[in-house]
């Protein structure tokens, strides 16, 4: 995830404007086996580009993993708590024709601060404090997934964004940034419980049990926020490994 430590130098590469209606993409950041990241700002506005737009790759835009990718994070961008990475506007995949398929996107704001990754890399370690903090705000950051039958999966730093704050006698801020490793641990589907007019195109035909695993479970997410936790305060330098 990127930061607003590193966007000014990140805007500095090739524009790369891929003609959304409503966003304008000003450089590319990174890619992965589900999206293509790109500093992106309003269509037509002045301010400086501060949202990352997430969009399904060439490969992606006319398949089922894309498809339901775009639907994943901006389902769970959308539940009401502040320690998940909120979705700013989205629009899903649409197949033009039998070879060419319209990218979908999912919009999210940048947020001031690193990830656990960039920090570790860096050689910094963390005091009982703010462990403690961020084992409060990621187990509540669970709990919102839990509510809507969703697990987070396995913790790692490069999910986790960390921002200090303004007040140093006031807890860091932490959020989680990334859904790529979530899945369902109740049936039915996400897509079954999205109300009419909400859905995908039909011609991507999504599986019913997309994304459902039947080892999820909440009791093995907070295990594994517990040893995550629990390396970060014994053994940080074993995340680099």
């Amino acid at each position: 995830m990127t930061t607003s430590n590193n966007v000014a130098e990140r805007s500095r590469q090739s524009a790369v404007d891929l003609g959304f209606s409503r966003w304008e993409t000003t450089a590319l950041v990174r890619s992965d086996a589900e999206y293509d990241f790109y500093i992106a700002r309003p269509r037509n506005s002045r301010l400086a580009p501060n949202f990352i737009l997430k969009t399904t790759t060439a490969r992606t835009s006319g398949s089922v993993v894309g498809a339901a990718a775009i639907e994943r994070d901006r389902f769970l961008g959308s539940l009401l708590s502040p320690r998940l990475l909120p979705t700013v506007d989205f629009a899903r995949p649409r197949l033009v024709s039998g070879t060419r398929a319209r990218r979908g996107f999912v919009v999210v704001p940048i947020f001031s601060g690193q990830t656990l990754e960039t920090r570790l890399a860096a050689g910094e370690t963390f005091s009982p404090q703010t462990l403690d903090a961020l084992f409060a705000q990621l187990a509540s950051a669970l709990a919102a997934l839990h509510q809507v039958g969703w697990v987070a999966g396995e913790l790692t730093p490069s999910r986790v964004l960390l921002a200090d704050p303004v007040d140093r006698s006031a807890p860091p801020t932490v959020t989680l940034v990334d859904f790529a490793d979530a899945r369902r641990f109740e049936r039915p589907s996400l897509l079954v419980d999205a109300p009419l007019g909400a859905r995908f195109d039909p011609d991507f035909a999504l599986p019913p049990d997309v994304f459902f695993d039947p080892t999820a479970s909440p009791k093995r997410d907070f295990h594994s926020l517990r040893r995550f936790v629990e390396r970060l305060k014994t053994a940080p330098a074993s995340f680099a490994q």
